[in-house]
């Protein structure tokens, strides 16, 4: 019994880890990982969507679909539709669209990689700036 379990644990095993797997961060701009905490309505760059092969460690982009949204109804976006199909595309131009308030929804076409949905609720760095400030900014024992 114990070997049936043992073996059954083994073949588990090696089948997740033969599988692609998608790293911490699924996002680049311009080929590095997308950092979130910077990533503003102004941001600009290359946006591509990446999975791991978890045997090799090499990288691989996947097709993906980028919209706004807002008051949950997805904005018009000029000539390219939420539907469309993407390997990369310059975050800017859909960027141009948004107001501060809409969510950017980057969401992967093969639902089998719906883990690397990421949902921005888009601010201007401005806002961070100031909010920092106030909370760090005015201590006066220089701490």
């Amino acid at each position: 019994m114990k070997k049936t379990f043992l073996s059954f644990v083994f073949v588990a095993i090696s089948m997740l880890s033969s599988r692609l797997v998608f790293a911490d961060n699924p996002l680049l701009i311009n080929g590095q990982p997308l950092n979130y905490e910077y990533f503003s309505i102004g941001s600009k760059g290359i946006l591509t969507m990446i999975i791991e092969d978890s045997k090799s460690k090499e990288s691989k982009t996947i097709p993906f679909k980028v919209y706004l949204r807002r008051d949950k109804k997805i904005v018009h976006l000029g000539g390219y539709t939420a539907d469309g199909q993407l390997s990369e595309i310059e975050i800017s131009e859909v960027l141009k669209f948004a107001n501060l308030g809409d969510e950017l929804v980057i969401e992967p076409v093969d639902k089998k990689y719906y883990t690397a949905t990421r949902v921005f609720f888009l601010r201007n760095n401005l806002v961070k700036f100031i909010s920092n400030f106030i909370m760090y900014g005015n201590k006066k024992d220089g701490c």
